[in-house]
C-alpha cells in the first residue's frame, strides 16, 4: 500500500485528494493491510529477532537464479506473498517472473509453476500478487484501526503444498515482549496422496493471547469430497455457520468455518 501524506501547501496528498476512484482503491488496500496485521505482526518479530527485513529483494531468497538479480519491481511480503505493483501509467498488463516453486494468484487462487515469466491483466484496482504453495497466512477482521474491535475470528489462507508458519502474538501495547511475554502458535499444512492436513498447536509462551476462533480458507482449485475438524465430518453448506464449509469455483476456494477456537488444537483434513 502507498504510504501517502504530506501537508505541503497547495499539494496535499492525502488519498481523497486523487479523486473518489483513487480513494476506493486505497481503502481497499488499507483494508487488507489491516487484515493481515497477524501476518505481518509476525514478521515484525522475525526482523526484531534476526534481522530479516518484511520487505525483501527476490534476489535475497533466490541467490542462485540468475533471471531476479535485476528485477526491481517485485518483492517478497515477508517469506509468503509476492506484489509486483504495476509503475507505468496507464498500463492494462504487464510482466511477472516467478522464481522457483509454484505459485498461486492471490486474488483468483490460480496456480502456476515457476521459473518461468507471465503475463497478468493489471485493471486499476488490482496490483498483482501471488502467494507461496504451503503458504498459510493468518487473518484477522478487517478494521479501522488496530485494536478497533477484537480479533475474534483468526482467517488462516492457506495455499495448498506443504509449509508452516510461526503466528505471534504479544499485548501490541508494552515492552514487556523482550522479557519473553509472548506467545507463538505453529502452523503446518502437509498436502500428499491426495489430501491436505491442516494442524494448529495451541499457543505456547507465557503470554495468553485473546481468544479467537479459526477460519480456514483453502486455494486449491477443486473441489473436495470431504472435510472433518478433529476427525468429525463437516457439513457442506454455508461457511457463515461453524461445522460448515462451502467451494467457491469462481476463486478456486473451501471455506471452513471450524468452530474450533485457540484454546485447543485444531487439526484439518481436506480429501479430493
Amino acid at each position: 500500500v502507498a504510504h501517502l501524506f504530506g501537508m505541503d501547501h497547495p499539494d496535499y496528498n492525502e488519498p481523497w485528494n486523487y479523486g473518489e476512484e483513487a480513494l476506493r482503491i486505497f481503502k481497499k488496500y488499507d483494508s487488507l493491510r489491516y487484515r493481515l496485521i497477524p501476518y505481518l505482526y509476525s514478521h515484525q518479530y522475525e526482523m526484531y529477532k534476526t534481522g530479516m527485513p518484511i520487505m525483501r529483494a527476490l534476489v535475497l531468497p533466490y541467490q542462485n537464479d540468475v533471471n531476479v538479480y535485476d528485477i526491481t519491481d517485485q518483492y517478497l511480503l515477508g517469506g509468503s506473498l509476492m506484489i509486483c505493483p504495476v509503475t507505468t501509467k496507464g498500463a492494462k498488463t504487464r510482466t511477472v517472473y516467478l522464481p522457483e516453486g509454484d505459485w498461486y494468484d492471490y486474488h483468483t487462487g490460480k496456480l502456476f509453476h515457476g521459473k518461468q515469466y507471465i503475463h497478468v491483466v493489471t485493471p486499476l484496482d488490482i496490483i498483482p500478487m501471488f502467494a507461496k504453495a504451503g503458504s498459510i497466512i493468518p487473518m484477522q477482521p478487517g478494521m479501522t484501526w488496530v485494536g478497533q474491535r477484537p480479533a475474534d475470528v483468526i482467517t488462516l489462507d492457506v495455499f495448498a503444498g506443504s509449509g508452516s508458519f510461526t503466528m505471534y502474538e504479544d499485548d501490541g501495547r508494552s515492552l514487556e515482549y523482550q522479557q519473553g511475554k509472548f506467545s507463538e502458535t505453529k502452523l503446518a499444512v502437509i498436502n500428499e496422496n491426495g489430501a491436505m492436513k491442516i494442524t494448529v498447536a495451541k499457543p505456547a509462551g507465557t503470554f495468553t493471547p485473546e481468544k479467537h476462533n479459526y477460519s480456514v480458507n483453502v486455494a486449491a482449485g477443486k473441489l473436495p469430497s470431504s472435510v472433518s475438524v478433529n476427525g468429525k465430518a463437516m457439513e457442506k453448506g454455508n461457511a457463515a455457520k461453524a461445522g460448515n464449509w462451502e467451494y467457491k469455483e469462481s476463486i478456486g476456494r473451501i471455506t471452513i468455518n471450524t468452530g474450533v477456537g485457540n484454546d485447543a488444537e485444531l487439526q484439518v483434513e481436506v480429501k479430493w
